[in-house]
């Protein structure tokens, strides 16, 4: 049988589930990705995009089920966006996905036995999120929307019901807003012509708190609007502690403004991880999954076996999260990252904690690094935990002159992590340690924590 072409549909058996939640499946060696698909079934697909050393493919039918699916909970299965492994068992859920660390540490790092000693698992596969924007938008119709973005469709939204990442009381809370903004008159935005009020709508919750903030995002100040707007979720659901307005004049569809009117309550809520509280404003940084984020912090924690004399440097630090987690084992931990509203987060969570050994500064990872150098600088612990393309290609030969005993690499990205593994063996590194955390239940996405020690002498 010859390569399929576009439009055509093939008969699979789908061997393993890629990165990204697709079905693998082959006709004469060349790779065809079926969404939906599983591991050990076999399907009818169709070819809707074609490469030379690949093709994508629609789900037509299922032959031959696998034992571990299931039926999808929520109504929006497949369209959404979000959740693309619901129709999965969630414990073979996080099986896979401590098989894809594996799998692209071998691959793209070349490691024969990659070691991946353990998996944490979820304990909340459901309702987890604290914090989810949804999107206003206008129909062909005219009709102003509130919802979230199909598959492969950042351009559209559909009208949510019904949602299970973050609370029962989110997706009341968008069916009411909506209906309240639509009987109101209130315009959707519409991303094309740039035109109309109203952005975004970004939920926060303290899930070990039970404190909840709305942010109505608009193209403009609307403080009159917004706050008749959300008069009647108060009194419908009268536990929202906190409405801010953020006002995003740009064409840049992000969903936190220039600058923010305070509607009702305070301008934040109160979230506890482990025994550290946090203040979390409309924009801060945070970990999306509060009741999972605890156990990713005691790995990182339980790698760094800090005996209370360390000095511990944390790049791309965020909010402090993992220096707080630290700062009762070390004894001075120092956190950098780029973004301003970031440590000033830090900062600020740090007076409330009591926490006084940390100290953190608003300056480029990278650029820090080339300071601490020159400046003859050392340090016992290196924690990094980087975007999703991972590391600066100029940070590794860095971390090598640091030469600090422990690197521990926190990542988002399982490929970007496997690379950087390259290099940093290349620099002296050793990977001792590779801990896979399902922080997100129902996606792909994938969290390590790796604990690297630095082997070769200067």
């Amino acid at each position: 049988m010859g390569i399929p072409k576009k439009g055509e549909r093939v008969k699979l058996k789908i061997d393993d589930l890629a990165y990204g939640g697709m079905g693998i499946g082959k006709v004469d060696e060349y790779v065809i990705f079926v969404e939906g698909a599983l591991p050990g079934e076999e399907v009818v697909a169709e070819v809707f995009k074609r490469k030379k050393n690949y093709a994508e493919a629609k789900l037509i039918q299922v032959e031959n089920e696998s034992e571990f699916r299931i039926t999808p909970r929520c109504k929006h299965f497949p369209l959404c966006g979000g959740c693309r492994l619901q129709h999965l068992d969630y414990d073979r859920q996080a099986e896979f996905k401590k098989e894809q660390l594996t799998g692209q540490l071998r691959q793209i790092g070349g490691l024969d036995n990659p070691p991946v000693s353990r998996l944490i698992k979820s304990e909340t596969p459901f309702y987890y999120r604290n914090k989810m924007e949804y999107s206003f938008g206008v129909s062909r119709e005219g009709q102003l929307q509130l919802g979230l973005h199909p598959r492969r469709s950042f351009g559209k939204i559909f009208q949510l019901d019904e949602c299970y990442l973050q609370s029962e009381k989110s997706a009341e809370l968008v069916r009411k807003i909506r209906e309240t903004a639509s009987g109101m008159g209130l315009p959707g935005y519409h991303v094309r012509k740039h035109t109309g009020l109203l952005r975004y709508m970004v939920i926060r919750e303290g899930k070990n708190t039970n404190q909840r903030m709305m942010n109505i995002v608009t193209s403009e100040s609307a403080e009159k609007q917004v706050g008749e707007l959300c008069e009647t979720a108060i009194n419908d659901f009268g536990d929202i502690d906190s409405i801010v307005n953020n006002i995003n004049t740009k064409k840049a569809n992000i969903a936190y403004g220039e600058y923010e009117n305070l509607i009702h309550g305070e301008p934040y809520i109160i979230e506890n991880i482990g025994d550290i509280k946090y203040k979390i404003s409309a924009n801060s940084f945070f970990q999306s999954n509060s009741l999972t984020a605890v156990k990713l912090f005691n790995a990182v924690v339980e790698q760094a076996a800090c005996n209370g004399s360390e000095r511990v440097l944390d790049l791309y630090c965020g909010t402090g999260s993992i220096a707080f987690s630290m700062s009762r084992q070390a004894d001075k931990l120092i956190g950098v990252d780029s973004e301003e509203a970031a440590i000033e987060d830090a900062r600020l969570n740090s007076e409330l904690n009591g926490i006084t050994n940390c100290e953190f500064y608003v300056r480029d990872s990278l650029d820090y690094l080339n300071i601490l150098i020159g400046q003859g600088e050392r340090f016992d612990v290196i924690v990094a935990d980087p975007p999703r393309p991972g590391l600066h290609p100029k940070m590794i030969p860095l971390l090598g002159r640091m030469a600090s005993p422990k690197l521990i690499y926190v990542s988002c990205n399982p490929s970007a992590l496997a690379r950087d593994y390259a290099g940093l063996k290349e620099v002296g590194f050793k990977l001792e340690d590779v801990i896979c955390v399902d922080m997100f239940p129902q996606t792909p996405h994938i969290e390590a924590v790796a604990l690297f020690k630095y082997a070769q002498s200067n």
